[in-house]
């Protein structure tokens, strides 16, 4: 047979033409009879330099259409262009006899022997391995096991023949290369490389060529020394002998950045011999070819019909969509594979195009808590997202991902105007999370709390919002069915965030069937938390209130004018509680043994103690001033606006806290961001922010009360602090000006670090957001609403009977919780004098109608299918 016919051809984009034209001119040197063709992926850009001894095919045409669009979705670039080559052999050798092929980045300087004759030889197939000698092991890249995973073979050379066996293989390869010519070492497969190990198996004739001069590159340079002789180019081998450089192969060089390659550290700029001339020729040549007037980055990532482009995030979905075996027909035909893209597998709240970003970008799925802050993945990927991932925004859109831009509203319902510690926190809430930018609607709920209420104007502000997605409760689990009976209907249809404190570590049985009443929990401290958490069926996160006080000026004056024993030249103490919040809890008794205990009447220091509300337990209030009697303490019982009372604080030089328990510890907080060293018992909420670097924290024991107080049963678990250990804090305090000042600076840093506006509104405005991004925040909000609208169809329709089975639902709450109810009276009469009897035991009806799970939801629920 006559052989005659010889093709060599390479596969590049666009960008790398230049390689291509630097291989074909230094091919057409040494072989004029052969022309190297070039399966382009892409198309020539305007103004491309094209060597006259370069042929250009597109490398769609090698395929079928539908396998090419299978490829362009399925593979990156390097794979793109490897997983073509079995497909170019079977093309060209249709009509050739022998085919060639060489990477773009090859330079020729000498010929190759026998080239012309070798289709008349008995070889099939013709491979150079990536190594004739092992790599050192001196902890350099690459290694021999980079070798062992990239393949034996470098398939930047490779050569067969026509013929039955060579045809065959080939068309095998082109086969496993349709899926699994993945860049991904892990899994055991680099490209079409490793593939080819097998040819030695399935092919006979097949010829390792151990020429060194063949396919010299940066892995066999240990092995190979390029020299630049009189008769040319050289290869010198480590045994001494010499050959001629057929070809070298430039693989991960570029004439802009100064190393051999961005594959190896072993050599950088410093390889053996002459390489570095080899180097800089190579670089001008393509700087001649026209590498500097093409872009640098690889091909476009293919559109579908209606122009929308794909993104390595499609490509990892198509993947996994072949490996599962799923029909998504021709990927670039949009309708079939967009559907699945944007739908959700079961129990993800995120389409499969966001999760697999998140797995792709492992960084952004830790800054968005895996996706759980919905808003804020959103916004970034609309931003950075888009171009850092080369994402099309009509894609976005086609898919139905929102920028995350929807403002936020809120309505916070709370004791707003009222004297007391979950009002101020509340009040402090509203002001955080205006100042995250979140529109937040107010509804006061002060004038059940049957309590002395204050002026405060900040509370006048209103954002206009509509119907805001979530309720932020700021009052307590005992009160919440109340209180659920005190605020419009469209606040009960959104998702409700209770604002929960509670002060012991075991949280009431008798409240747990709060948790049915709302989609999740706030507490203030990781102590709160703990205790709710352990009987909650909803989620319960920590989140502190805002610490900022308004600044005031110490005015010891104007503080003498409402105590006149107070001197000036006084060190002063001081206390303040709410009789209203159980007298034991907050533990008077010990700061004022503790400081009798301390200092003695003859001493220039005093403890000021301060009282709300102490007129609703006179006699004990009497006990109290009793046990001071004879030492420098003052009580004060007048209440103050806000302004005077943050000024009260600021005049003092100490604040002491021998709580016995604390859900949170606002004064204590308020004291430390106005400069003020506290002295403070070393257990429960308040240990989230006070430590033995920024608080005097006063030893305790734990101890169980066998007596109930208030709503805290016997044998709950107190902390007893001991009084003589704050007496010794108290006198330090007072002696030692330098720990006092560090005291003050560390506290007040801590404050403003962790509990200032700005740190509580971020974190109020990310779990706010995460909520809104979640499969529950639909669920709920959907739920509420056809709840309010089940109960206000029933309402329309009251017969007597209907009404008698929903008051006998309220009595039996009643019987169930006698005592919680009768401490309610005077709210409840609050309430009957603000609605009337008619609109309280509708909204009463309607709290026992929408609880779901507890056994008054199971009731309404019948009543209201009898309805029906």
């Amino acid at each position: 047979m006559d052989y005659h016919r010889i093709a060599a051809f390479t596969i590049c984009a666009a960008n790398y033409l230049p390689q291509a034209n630097v291989l074909a001119d230094s091919l057409a040197t040494f072989h004029p009879n052969v022309r190297l063709i070039t399966f382009l992926l892409d198309e020539i850009p305007g103004g491309a330099i094209v060597s006259p001894y370069l042929d250009i095919k597109a490398a769609r045409d090698v395929l079928s259409p539908a396998v090419w669009h299978h490829k362009v979705c399925f593979y990156e670039i390097l794979e793109l262009a490897t997983s073509v080559k079995a497909a170019c052999f079977q093309f060209l050798l249709e009509n050739y006899d022998a085919v060639f092929y060489f990477d773009p980045d090859i330079c020729f300087f000498s010929a190759l022997p026998d080239l012309d004759a070798w289709p008349s030889q008995e070889i099939n197939a013709i491979l150079t391995p990536h190594l004739l000698a092992p790599l050192p092991d001196d902890g350099f890249r690459p290694t021999n096991l980079d070798i062992l995973r990239a393949g034996f073979y470098n398939l930047g050379f490779a050569g067969f023949r026509r013929g039955i066996e060579t045809n065959n293989f080939l068309k095998w390869w082109a086969t496993v290369l349709h899926e699994h010519c993945l860049s991904d070492v892990s899994t055991g497969v680099f490209t079409d490389q490793k593939w080819v190990n097998f040819a030695t198996s399935f092919i006979d004739g097949v010829h390792l060529v151990r020429d060194p001069g063949w396919n010299a590159a940066y892995w066999n340079l240990h092995e190979r020394k390029p020299i630049l002789s009189e008769r040319g180019w050289l290869i010198e081998s480590s045994d001494g002998s010499s050959s001629p450089l057929r070809f070298f192969h430039y693989s991960g060089f570029s004439p802009d950045r100064a190393a051999l390659s961005k594959h190896e550290d072993r050599f950088g700029m410093k390889p053996p011999g002459d390489t570095l001339l080899l180097l800089e020729s190579y670089g001008a040549a393509l700087k001649a070819a026209g590498h500097d007037g093409l872009p640098r980055a690889a091909i476009a990532e293919p559109s579908f019909a209606s122009g929308l482009r794909w993104d390595q995030v499609l490509r990892k979905l198509y993947r996994s969509a072949i490996k599962d075996g799923l029909e998504v027909g021709d990927p670039v035909s949009e309708e079939l594979f967009l559907e699945w893209v944007g739908g959700t597998e079961i129990n993800d709240h995120l389409c499969r195009y966001l999760r697999a970003l998140l797995q792709l970008r492992g960084d952004v799925s830790i800054t968005y808590d895996g996706g759980r802050n919905l808003k804020g993945l959103q916004r970034w990927l609309w931003t950075s997202g888009i171009t850092e991932m080369g994402i099309d925004p009509g894609l976005l859109s086609r898919l139905c991902i929102s920028s995350g831009d929807e403002e936020i509203s809120v309505q916070y319902v709370g004791y707003l105007r009222a004297h007391l510690g979950i009002g101020e926190a509340a009040r402090n809430s509203v002001d955080a999370l205006r100042g995250a930018g979140i529109g937040v609607e107010i509804f006061d709920v002060s004038d059940t709390a049957n309590i002395q209420l204050g002026k405060y104007e900040n509370l006048a502000r209103s954002t206009g919002a509509c119907r805001p997605q979530m309720t932020i409760f700021g009052v307590n689990a005992d009160v919440f069915p109340a209180i659920l009976m005190c605020i419009p209907d469209e606040m009960v249809d959104a998702y409700r965030i209770g604002c929960w404190y509670w002060e012991t570590s075991e949280f009431p049985d008798e409240w747990c069937n709060r948790f049915d009443l709302v989609d999740e929990v706030w507490a203030a401290t990781n102590y709160v938390a703990e205790a709710i958490r352990a009987k909650a069926t909803v989620p319960v996160v920590v989140m502190p209130p805002m610490v900022n006080p308004p600044k005031v000026i110490a005015d010891r004056p104007w503080l003498r004018s409402l105590i006149n024993e107070v001197k000036d030249s006084e060190f002063l103490f001081f206390f303040q509680f709410d009789a209203a919040s159980i007298p034991y809890r907050k533990n008077p008794e010990a700061t004022i043994n503790a400081f009798k205990s301390a200092f003695s009447p003859t001493e220039p220091v005093r403890l000021i103690i301060k009282i709300l509300n102490g007129d609703r337990i006179p006699v004990w209030l009497e006990q109290l001033k009793a046990l001071a009697g004879g030492y420098n303490v003052s009580f004060f019982e007048a209440p103050l606006d806000s302004l005077e009372r943050f000024r009260f604080l600021a005049s003092v030089d100490c604040f002491v806290s021998l709580h016995r328990a604390e859900g949170f510890g606002l004064s204590i907080a308020e004291a430390m961001a106005y400069g003020i060293p506290v002295v403070v018992t070393g257990w429960s909420g308040n240990t989230d922010f006070t430590s033995d670097q920024n608080a005097a924290l006063v030893e305790f024991d734990l101890i169980s009360t066998k007596e109930t107080y208030g709503p805290y049963k016997a044998g709950t678990i107190w902390a007893e602090p001991r009084v003589d250990d704050a007496a010794r804090k108290m006198r330090q305090i007072y002696q030692d000006p330098q720990w006092r000042l560090a005291l003050s600076q560390a506290g007040r840093e801590t404050i403003k670090n962790n509990l200032s506006e700005n740190a509580v509104g971020n974190k109020m405005k990310k779990r706010l957001e995460r909520v809104m991004g979640s499969a529950r925040f639909a669920s709920s909000f959907a739920r509420h609403a056809e709840e309010g609208r089940s109960v206000k169809k029933s309402h329309k329709a009251w017969r007597p009977r209907h009404g008698a089975g929903r008051l006998a639902i309220l009595v039996k709450d009643v019987c169930y919780f006698p005592r919680y109810y009768l401490s309610k009276v005077p709210r409840a009469i609050s309430m009957l004098s603000r609605f009337g009897f008619v609109e309280l035991f509708r909204r009463a009806v309607f709290v026992a109608a929408v609880v779901p799970g507890s056994h008054k939801a199971k009731r309404s629920t019948l009543i209201l299918r009898k309805q029906k």
